[in-house]
């Protein structure tokens, strides 16, 4: 939720008509018009500017790690164990009925 916020945020600085009159005072007329309506070239440094400002923002909130509480870790372990003993039972069912063009106990050789 977070991440969309700043991402809104980001975007709406960098869309807004204020920034491209900026980035004309800054690299003249050919970024945008004396309005604030932005140019091709306007456009394409705002889009710059854009990547390389949420690649700094990421960095900068990965380093905030949300807490996990006992419980959520619990539940979470127990639904990655489940989903391994279901691949698993997968796995030996597939095997088991012979399922894919082999019986069971046949192993596919792939050497050409």
């Amino acid at each position: 939720m977070i991440k969309t916020l700043v991402f809104l945020v980001t975007f709406a600085v960098l869309a807004s008509p204020a920034y491209f009159r900026a980035l004309r005072s800054v690299l003249g007329g050919s970024v945008a018009s004396p309005d604030g309506l932005a140019r091709p070239a306007g456009l394409f440094i705002a889009g710059l500017v854009f990547i390389v400002a949420l690649y700094l923002e990421s960095r900068v909130t990965s380093g905030f790690k949300t807490k996990i509480s006992a419980e959520d870790y619990a539940q979470r372990a127990a639904r990655q164990a489940a989903l391994r003993r279901s691949s698993a039972l997968s796995a030996e069912y597939i095997a088991a009925r012979g399922i894919g063009g082999l019986t069971p106990g046949q192993k596919r050789d792939f050497r050409r």
